[in-house]
């Protein structure tokens, strides 16, 4: 009996120690684990990124698609038919214009008796400037009257060629007051004979005989203002030497030179 109670006091000795030992244990590694320091993450030495250098690249053209070539030649197609159209719409508005004039003129045609209205009178109407050098420039005065009983009004000047200028004195002369007409022939790179006419429009009556020839001038002119053309004359005979002459055309040609690349840049705008 005694034997029995000796065991079972060992027992639950060895129970006791047993728990203790672990509960220390346990309480050791909750002390090892507080006073470890935390792991660090690792750093890693990674380079700053290269800023990126924009590098100039060529691009290739691409080549016209076929079909694309078709359509954009079919445009062109359509575009000159358009402007072929807007021609013939520009001769019929011409066409017009003469048929108004034709109106217009009859209903101021005047008998070939009729006295009235401005008249105008040039002491000439023709001028001969002689022998002059290329590149110069020659003035001539047309000097005329309204010997008419109402007011003279010179509707305009008109020159047939660049190389001519005309200045007005006044474009209304009273009756029995006088003008003039300042001409100015730049001789330029002519050569040889040279004939010109500069005409001067008025509101003078329309007689009868003059009739037809006033339709004609008209008409080349694409107006449809009745006027009474005045034709003045002037004559010159341009001379030249061959250096001149090469100066006179090499200077025009630079001039053509540059209004030509003038026109292409323009063009290009």
């Amino acid at each position: 009996m005694c034997n029995i109670k000796n065991l079972f006091a060992v027992l639950i000795l060895s129970i006791f120690l047993a728990t203790s030992c672990g509960n220390k244990s346990d309480e050791k590694t909750k002390n090892d684990l507080k006073k470890s320091p935390a792991p660090q993450a690792e750093v890693k030495n990674t380079p700053a990124p290269k800023a990126k250098t924009s590098a100039v690249v060529k691009k290739e053209v691409p080549k016209l698609d076929p079909e694309v070539a078709k359509a954009k030649a079919a445009a062109r197609k359509i575009a000159q038919e358009k402007w072929n159209e807007a021609k013939k719409t520009r001769n019929a508005k011409r066409a017009l214009l003469a048929k108004e004039a034709v109106v217009a003129l009859d209903k101021l045609v005047v008998p070939d008796d009729y006295k009235g209205g401005p008249k105008i009178q040039f002491d000439t109407t023709t001028h001969d400037f002689g022998t002059v050098e290329q590149a110069t420039k020659n003035d001539h005065v047309f000097k005329f009257k309204n010997i008419g009983d109402e007011d003279l009004e010179i509707i305009k000047v008109r020159p047939t060629c660049g190389c001519t200028a005309a200045l007005l004195s006044a474009k209304v002369i009273k009756p029995g007051e006088s003008g003039e007409i300042k001409v100015t022939f730049n001789a330029g790179s002519f050569r040889g004979k040279i004939n010109k006419t500069v005409y001067v429009e008025t509101n003078e009556p329309i007689l009868k005989n003059k009739r037809d020839e006033v339709l004609i001038y008209m008409k080349s002119k694409s107006i449809s203002t009745p006027v009474m053309p005045r034709p003045l004359h002037f004559s010159a005979q341009v001379t030249f030497t061959e250096e001149k002459d090469s100066a006179i055309n090499k200077a025009l040609r630079e001039r053509e030179m540059r209004r030509s690349k003038e026109k292409k840049e323009h063009g290009a705008k």
